[in-house]
């Protein structure tokens, strides 16, 4: 029986998460202070440990290796949890080539040639095609945007909350 068919037929969904959702879980524009601090939202990281187990949250290698430029707790964890991060192979290669048409030359050429920075954007996109995932990004929705480009391929992509939401996962207080 295939993946996809086991996937369908107990209703699993598999995630691919993006750099810019793994750095959104841990820090948020203006606040000092972590958005999703573990002793207010345990929730929340007990989840993303019960489906990083199960296998169902992946990310690609290009992502662990954008990620551990910073030096904060979005790299702790992506150490934590480093094996969600999936190497290069045979089949990415072929949609990766698929994928470059998709953008535009320009942005392409650009992100492929800056010195010293990963691009994980397109084999975060060939990787939720093999495995038939949804991509977490919280890029927006426009050209050469992963969405925008995920869309080519019938590919999903929700952003950070809308992932949360389809976990499972909503706020309770404590009675």
């Amino acid at each position: 029986m295939s993946k996809y068919k086991q996937r369908k037929l107990f209703e699993t969904k598999t995630y691919c998460i993006d750099a810019s959702s793994i750095i959104n879980l841990f820090r948020h524009h203006g606040l000092p202070y972590p958005p999703y601090r573990e002793d207010v939202f345990k929730g929340l990281w007990e989840k993303l440990d019960e489906i990083i187990k199960k296998g169902l949250l992946i990310s690609h290698i290009t992502v662990l290796k954008e990620v551990e430029k910073r030096d904060d707790d979005a790299k702790k964890w992506c150490h934590k949890y480093k094996k969600i991060f999936k190497d290069i192979d045979e089949c990415q290669l072929e949609k990766f080539q698929e994928i470059r048409t998709k953008y535009s030359k320009s942005h392409w050429e650009a992100e492929i040639n800056r010195k010293g920075q990963e691009w994980a954007d397109p084999w975060i996109i060939a990787l939720a095609i093999y495995e038939e995932a949804i991509i977490i990004s919280d890029e927006r929705n426009s050209p050469d945007r992963i969405p925008y480009i995920a869309n080519h391929f019938g590919i999903t992509t929700l952003n950070l909350m809308d992932f949360l939401k389809d976990i499972g996962l909503e706020l309770k207080v404590k009675k």
